[in-house]
Protein backbone atom coordinates (compact mmCIF):
# COMPACT_ATOMS: atom_id res chain seq x y z
CA UNK A 1 0.00 0.00 0.00
CA UNK A 2 0.94 3.47 -0.67
CA UNK A 3 2.18 4.83 2.93
CA UNK A 4 4.46 1.85 2.71
CA UNK A 5 5.41 1.44 -0.70
CA UNK A 6 9.15 0.02 -0.69
CA UNK A 7 8.93 -1.55 2.73
CA UNK A 8 8.43 -5.17 3.94
CA UNK A 9 4.49 -6.50 4.75
CA UNK A 10 3.10 -6.59 7.40
CA UNK A 11 0.13 -8.21 8.68
CA UNK A 12 -1.39 -5.07 9.86
CA UNK A 13 -1.45 -3.39 6.49
CA UNK A 14 -4.47 -6.34 5.59
CA UNK A 15 -7.25 -3.56 6.47
CA UNK A 16 -5.25 -0.85 4.46
CA UNK A 17 -5.06 -3.08 1.53
CA UNK A 18 -8.90 -4.37 1.70
CA UNK A 19 -9.82 -0.56 1.65
CA UNK A 20 -7.82 -0.45 -0.95
CA UNK A 21 -9.00 -3.44 -3.26
CA UNK A 22 -13.05 -2.41 -2.30
CA UNK A 23 -12.60 1.13 -3.74
CA UNK A 24 -11.08 -0.67 -6.93
CA UNK A 25 -13.79 -2.94 -6.49
CA UNK A 26 -16.42 -0.14 -5.79
CA UNK A 27 -17.42 -2.34 -3.53
CA UNK A 28 -18.56 -1.59 0.73
CA UNK A 29 -15.31 -2.85 2.85
CA UNK A 30 -17.39 -4.91 4.61
CA UNK A 31 -18.68 -7.33 1.56
CA UNK A 32 -14.54 -7.72 0.59
CA UNK A 33 -14.15 -8.98 4.51
CA UNK A 34 -16.81 -11.14 4.17
CA UNK A 35 -15.52 -12.56 0.88
CA UNK A 36 -11.73 -12.50 2.45
CA UNK A 37 -12.88 -14.57 5.11
CA UNK A 38 -14.88 -17.31 3.81
CA UNK A 39 -11.70 -17.36 1.00
CA UNK A 40 -9.38 -18.09 3.92
CA UNK A 41 -11.23 -20.69 5.76
CA UNK A 42 -12.11 -22.35 2.72
CA UNK A 43 -8.24 -22.50 1.82
CA UNK A 44 -7.22 -23.57 5.49
CA UNK A 45 -10.54 -26.30 6.05
CA UNK A 46 -11.22 -23.81 8.92
CA UNK A 47 -14.61 -23.09 10.16
CA UNK A 48 -16.33 -20.45 8.53
CA UNK A 49 -16.39 -17.23 10.78
CA UNK A 50 -19.69 -16.19 12.34
CA UNK A 51 -21.23 -12.99 10.28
Amino acid sequence: PVPHRGRPNEPGWVRVVGEFVAELRGEDVEVVRRATSANTARLFGLPPLPD
